[in-house]
């Protein structure tokens, strides 16, 4: 019998899988959102399938070692973490969900086209010889571009192994955003409004933001009461989830 394929199985912190795959089974996000289909992907990627894919799996796995590690589930406690790939393969989307509010568990879904893309940018300033011209033989770069995803990879091994360590890099902070939003309690908050899904480059239309009583409108700065944009509320969660990202990222390089 054939194995499931581990891109489409979600890598969770949870302890009882089965409260979570029931969960899962539940969640609303998942039945909007394609699930990986190795068919598809090479379609769409076409000559570039085997890279993409490499990268895909290489990142993923990555991902997989990290929030499973026991690190990882000890700093994340008393929150459940889960993680799908799932969704868009050209566009580098990502969300975060809550699953069960009361066993803190959370779900992050990161669609294939997030780890792509960003690798492709990579890729690509990797091979012009005016970044990081230090790095390498600048000699083996390109000075003509394929207009193709992942069609245009360094040459010089030095500068395709840094080509792949800021793609790690990128991927990782893009993760930690995301953790951000849950242990930062930004996910929680917007839950208490009716909002269970916080969906990166979204506008979201909640309406003007009260408190979880409804009763009381939150202050402007003036401390007078009335209606709050909710995209200013949104913008300040979105840097505080960047700030956090980035603490978590130094921390784990140190």
């Amino acid at each position: 019998m054939n194995q499931a394929d581990p891109l489409g199985m979600p890598i969770t912190t949870a302890r009882n899988r089965e409260r979570i795959d029931a969960l899962l089974g539940q969640s609303r996000v998942l039945n909007l959102s394609k699930p990986w289909d190795r068919d598809s992907f090479y379609q769409h990627w076409g000559e570039q399938a085997d890279t993409a894919e490499a990268i895909l799996r290489g990142l993923y796995t990555s991902l997989t070692n990290h929030l499973k590690s026991d690190s990882a589930s000890a700093a994340l406690h008393p929150f459940e973490l889960s993680l799908m790939l799932r969704g868009s393969l050209t566009e580098p989307h990502a969300l975060v969900t809550e699953l069960d509010a009361e066993c803190k568990s959370y779900l992050i879904l990161f669609a294939p086209g997030l780890f792509t893309c960003i690798a492709d940018r990579f890729f690509r300033l990797l091979s012009c010889a005016d970044h990081f011209p230090d790095v390498g033989d600048i000699r083996t770069c390109q000075t003509e571009w394929i207009d193709a995803p992942l069609a245009n990879i360094p040459s010089d091994p030095a500068r395709m192994q840094l080509a792949m360590l800021l793609t790690i890099m990128a991927v990782l902070l893009m993760f930690y955003h995301e953790m951000a939003h849950v242990l930062r309690g930004h996910s929680a908050f917007y839950a208490s409004l009716g909002v269970q899904t916080l969906q990166e480059f979204e506008p979201l239309a909640t309406g003007p933001i009260t408190l979880q009583s409804g009763t009381k409108p939150l202050a402007n700065s003036a401390g007078q009461a009335g209606a709050q944009d909710e995209d200013v509320i949104r913008r300040a969660l979105e840097v505080d989830a960047d700030i956090h990202a980035g603490l978590f990222l130094a921390t784990v390089m140190q």
